[in-house]
């Protein structure tokens, strides 16, 4: 038969699957763990809770019969958050998560350093805060005794991939979202590491995500279940991999994920940059490819506030009729028409990534009167987080990146009505997968293509990834939505200085 084990090292749990080359789930586990908070704006975990969350996840999954027919593993997890070992590859302090804030401290000095331009044109982006750079050089500042013992870095996937391999290799879209790659020449930069005086024997050998990173030891054996020799794919980090997981390789296809913010991701055959940082550039899970990534920090969760905060009634409805609440506040909001009679909501309840670069933005609701009622709040706050899609959408074709093929994924495509009003914005059939298992299922098509099963990473993806039928848009309401995505994004530029405003009086 032949299977791969595949997990994603995600911020809030680890997700395990595993999966036929046909693309069939055959087993899954997911195992939650949480988020240590030391202080405000901190953000940290402990790689032994994924390790565990691992184990575990393997004893349970790899039962008898898919044990014996276990031909690869991949791998995928959170990007940028730095795991620091010794010279016996123990940790020496908790991961720093990609959403921790204490590297924004050291960005000025990373520029300085570095030069504005001449980082950029290593890195394909501005200094970042969540960078792994930016943590290590924090970590250097404030904990010397640590960074003086520190011989290797990786992220929170890689850490899994060692446990499995004993191997300390990086894969390049890992090592781009470090901030220590030349980019456009997929190698690091010893430039870098020269510029802000870090050492650079603490990084490993790069591959590229398909290559085999080493195979699973004695020790694995031992502690997981897992039988010894299994190859190991590189894989990568999650959002280029859950491309990959989604059938998006091509250039020209994109994928949008909403979660509790919205991501989209495509993949280039030529580097594409923007100056003004609206987007990410990183090495793309498919070799040679380049990866360009939006972030709409608040898409999913703007729903999910509406949700929590003014819909106690399509709650109790929900409960009295045994359904899902997001259906009941679904078939309300499709009882308004598209533009929500002129009810528009800006989704920028915790700031704007792309493409405002603002963490102080705030969320509007903006043409409010007295015939508009609940149904219309909550479908303004689907098309507001849609209209903010787009806005990404708009920088992709800015950057000359034609675009063709749309997938959505995540928990806010599972609905029609959603679906249908990205469709209607787009102005664009948008598709879903029948495997929605996101940088699980793309690490699991990379460890196919890996370990040989397929002889393309195309053909993997072709043959693993299955399409639902596409969902159409109606041209009317594109055309109404267009009118109204006009004054959308007028308003932002009009409530810049307001947002300004109220960040001093509250400071």
């Amino acid at each position: 038969m032949g299977c791969i084990l595949s997990f994603d090292v995600g911020t809030t749990g680890l997700k395990t699957i595993v999966i036929s080359q046909e693309g069939r789930i055959l087993k899954h586990c997911n195992i939650e763990y949480g988020i240590v908070q030391e202080q405000e704006g901190f953000a940290e975990q402990d790689p032994a809770v994924w390790w565990d969350a691992a184990v575990k996840s393997m004893r349970f999954v790899l039962t008898g019969e898919i044990r014996k027919e276990i031909r690869a593993i991949g791998v995928s997890g959170q990007f940028q958050s730095l795991v620091m070992l010794d010279q016996n590859f123990n940790p020496l302090r908790k991961a720093i998560l990609w959403c921790d804030h204490r590297g924004e401290e050291m960005l000025p000095e990373i520029t300085n350093n570095v030069g504005g331009e001449n980082l950029f044109s290593i890195t394909a982006n501005p200094a970042l805060s969540g960078s792994s750079v930016s943590f290590l050089l924090w970590v250097k500042k404030y904990e010397p005794h640590i960074y003086e013992q520190c011989r290797h870095i990786m992220l929170p996937h890689e850490y899994i991939r060692f446990r499995l391999t004993g191997e300390c290799v990086t894969d390049v879209t890992s090592a781009s979202s470090m901030q220590l790659l030349n980019v456009p020449e997929r190698s690091w930069s010893r430039e870098l590491f020269r510029k802000l005086n870090l050492d650079d024997k603490i990084t490993g050998p790069l591959l590229e995500c398909g290559e085999i990173a080493g195979r699973t030891t004695a020790r694995a054996r031992q502690e997981t279940g897992i039988p010894q020799g299994i190859p190991v794919i590189a894989g990568g980090g999650d959002s280029v991999v859950s491309a990959v997981g989604t059938g998006v390789i091509r250039e020209g296809s994109c994928f949008t994920s909403i979660g509790t913010s919205g991501i989209i991701c495509t993949n280039t055959d030529r580097i594409r940059t923007d100056r003004k940082g609206r987007v990410n550039t990183y090495c793309s899970a498919v070799p040679g490819k380049w990866a360009v990534i939006t972030c709409s920090i608040t898409s999913g969760f703007a729903l999910k506030w509406m949700k929590e905060n003014f819909c106690g009634i399509e709650m109790e409805a929900a409960r009295n009729n045994h359904t899902d609440v997001y259906d009941e506040m679904n078939r309300e909001a499709s009882q308004i028409a598209a533009g929500s009679e002129g009810l528009l909501f800006l989704p920028y309840l915790m700031g704007d990534r792309t493409p405002h670069l603002n963490p102080d933005a705030k969320g509007v609701f903006l043409g409010a009167s007295s015939r508009h009622t609940r149904s219309h709040f909550i479908r303004s706050v689907m098309e507001g987080a849609a209209y903010s899609l787009m806005d990404g959408i708009s920088v992709l074709r800015e950057l000359d990146i034609v675009l063709d093929d749309y997938v959505l994924c995540g928990g806010g495509a599972k609905g029609n009505l959603w679906r249908g009003i990205i469709a209607d914005i787009y102005g664009h059939a948008v598709s879903t997968v029948q495997n929605d298992s996101g940088a699980a299922m793309g690490a699991a098509v990379l460890a196919a293509y890996g370990c040989g099963l397929y002889t393309t990473l195309e053909e993997a993806a072709g043959h693993m990834v299955k399409r639902n039928e596409a969902n159409g848009f109606n041209q009317k309401n594109h055309e109404t939505y267009m009118r109204y995505w006009d004054v959308y994004r007028d308003a932002y530029v009009r409530l810049e200085d307001i947002f300004q405003k109220l960040k001093e009086i509250n400071d």
